[in-house]
């Protein structure tokens, strides 16, 4: 389990529920998360964001990590392509 807890702009946005969110910060913070728990726990075979706000980094992460990265949205999509 990794976090994007280490004081970047993403987590203080998030839990103090600000109407704005630089995305080129959070989009680090979340990359450097990814790879930080990557670099950490080097079994990893895939990662899971868990957080819906998490979703628009995953081809970023991805591409970070080589990876594959599975969101709220990539179930979706695969649910609704499944019906």
């Amino acid at each position: 389990i990794g976090s994007t807890e280490c004081g970047g702009d993403f987590t203080k946005a998030i839990l103090s529920n600000r109407n704005t969110l630089d995305m080129e910060l959070a989009r680090h913070d979340n990359v450097n998360a990814a790879i930080s728990l990557v670099q950490t726990e080097q079994k990893i075979g895939a990662l899971m964001l868990e957080c819906t706000n998490m979703g628009p980094y995953a081809g970023d992460i991805a591409k970070a990590t080589g990876l594959p990265v599975h969101s709220i949205i990539t179930v979706l999509v695969r649910f609704q392509k499944s019906l």
